[in-house]
């Protein structure tokens, strides 16, 4: 690298050649998992992006391929003028890895195009982050341990456990009953990742990075969700369906998950948030210009029992907050969204979804849950809110909209539904819809919605960035400085953000 250029040389044939990259034309560079033996690391370029063609370099070895990453990353962060830390209004994204990236929102993230997008990565790792624009940002490792951005130059320790899968797929046999080596074409291998696409091997799984370090061997795991028999079977008519633990006589293909443990030791700007493991949170989408004066940041989280907990004294100058307070619930929480006006959803473990009346700055827990009806005939799995619209993942990864939702009908009408194969959404401030999904054979595409109008509130498609290897991505405190500070309070403005609301709480209750 020289010169603002990037040249990679190599052999065709008896013949070298040359292959060059402006270092300014450089939107994203990153590990990737590839089928080869190699180490592979890929650079994204807007161009390529479109073009689902990234420059894919290859190496011999993990750290190689690190010392790349961070070479060639340092040089863009450099070039562009990368802040760290990095500002209130940034977009926070994930991959599968846990590597942890930045996109600072110039000019503004809704007039930027997702392939033009400029990703930089931040020291530490997650497994998922949530932000403000307030300036607190919170995230879970795979542990579910829960830390916060410290914004600092000092670097800390950090630990992370994670659990690596491997599934074994059997067809029954009348002969032999089931087996690995009987299976149709279309069958998944006989042992694979979740979806059954790419074909895996025990002996081959690598850590997710040079930095993991095995602690367990692999075993059998009997807590694969929807349950499994005495021997970690779970059984369907035919891949790909949905599984379940007891084996009928039209079940004629079965799974077992394999599980093995591996640790993380490295180090970034994040500090440990007490000893509590948490399965979830969510910080205020509101800006600190519309909430009242001297008030806190709402946090709310749910711990590894469904507890869903509210975190007292979190702002900007004390992002860790004071304490926990436990908010009473009739079932057991797995997600929650602080969506404006201090509207608060949640959903249970079951799938149904729930709405807190009366969450206010001088009640920050709130008075009762509402419940609301899921999807009809589907199971909610995740749900984000933002300024006034509500977005829901279900457990099939369909996406849907919340019709109707108003100021003085909180609750909305009905689900409408969006589209299919979305693996997590994030809604920000300005009700701008983000999300990670899965297309053309790719898991883990960054898009945004675009065409989202009063009279289209679903929009129309999705821009779509690079693609491959994301997980999770939070625009909570995506909006332009000059928005905040030109928005007009007018009675009924202030009035839909709760600040003069009290007879409204009143009549929704």
């Amino acid at each position: 690298m020289n010169d603002g250029t990037l040249t990679c040389t190599y052999k065709k044939g008896h013949n070298l050649k040359n292959l060059q990259l402006f270092i300014g034309e450089i939107t994203c560079v990153l590990r990737i998992n590839d089928v080869s033996r190699y180490s592979v690391l890929a650079i994204y370029t807007a161009k390529r992006t479109t073009t689902l063609t990234p420059l894919k370099l290859a190496a011999m070895s993990d750290a190689a391929v690190e010392e790349w990453v961070k070479a060639i990353s340092s040089a863009c962060c450099d070039l562009r003028s990368a802040r760290s830390p990095p500002p209130e209004n940034a977009c926070w994204a994930l991959t599968g890895r846990g590597d942890i990236f930045v996109h600072e929102m110039l000019p503004s993230i809704e007039t930027t195009l997702c392939k033009q997008m400029f990703w930089h990565r931040l020291d530490g790792h997650l497994h998922m982050v949530e932000s403000s624009n307030a300036g607190v940002v919170w995230g879970l490792g795979y542990n579910n341990t829960a830390w916060f951005f410290t914004g600092s130059e000092e670097q800390l320790k950090m630990t992370d456990v994670r659990e690596i899968y491997i599934y074994e797929n059997q067809r029954w046999n009348p002969l032999t009953g089931y087996s690995h080596n009987y299976r149709i074409p279309t069958d998944r291998p006989s042992w694979s990742d979740r979806s059954g696409r790419q074909e895996l091997a025990k002996e081959t799984i690598k850590t997710p990075s040079i930095h993991w370090q095995w602690i367990s061997e692999w075993g059998i795991d009997y807590s694969t969700p929807g349950g499994t028999d005495d021997m970690g079977w779970q059984y369907a008519p035919d891949f790909p369906r949905i599984f379940h633990k007891k084996k009928c006589m039209s079940d004629y293909v079965r799974r077992r998950r394999w599980v093995r443990k591996c640790k993380l030791i490295t180090s970034g700007p994040w500090k440990e948030v007490g000893t509590l493991p948490l399965l979830g949170l969510s910080l205020q989408v509101d800006p600190p210009q519309w909430l009242p004066k001297n008030s806190c940041i709402a946090l709310w989280a749910v711990d590894l029992n469904g507890n869903v907990l509210c975190r007292l004294g979190v702002t900007k100058d004390c992002p860790q907050g004071a304490s926990w307070v436990h908010v009473p619930a009739d079932q057991p929480f797995s997600c929650i969204s602080v969506g404006g006006s201090y509207r608060v959803w949640g959903v249970a473990k079951d799938g149904s979804t729930f709405l807190r009346n009366e969450v206010m700055p001088d009640e920050p827990t709130g008075t009762c849950w509402f419940q609301v009806a899921p999807p009809s005939g589907h199971k909610a799995n995740y749900v984000s809110v933002g300024q006034t619209s509500v977005w829901l993942v279900d457990t099939l990864g369909n996406l849907y909209f919340r019709k109707d939702v108003m100021p003085i009908f909180p609750e909305g009408t009905a689900w409408l539904y969006v589209c299919a194969g979305i693996r997590h959404v994030s809604v920000g401030p300005l009700d701008q819809v983000w999300a990670i999904a899965d297309m053309e054979n790719v898991t883990g595409a960054i898009c945004r919605r675009v065409g989202i109008t009063s009279e289209t509130p679903r929009g129309t498609g999705w821009d779509v960035g690079i693609r491959g290897g994301w997980s999770y991505i939070s625009v909570r405190g995506c909006i332009d400085a000059d928005i905040t500070d030109d928005i007009m309070e007018s009675d009924a403005q202030v009035t839909s953000r709760g600040l003069l609301s009290n007879e409204c709480n009143q009549a929704v209750c």
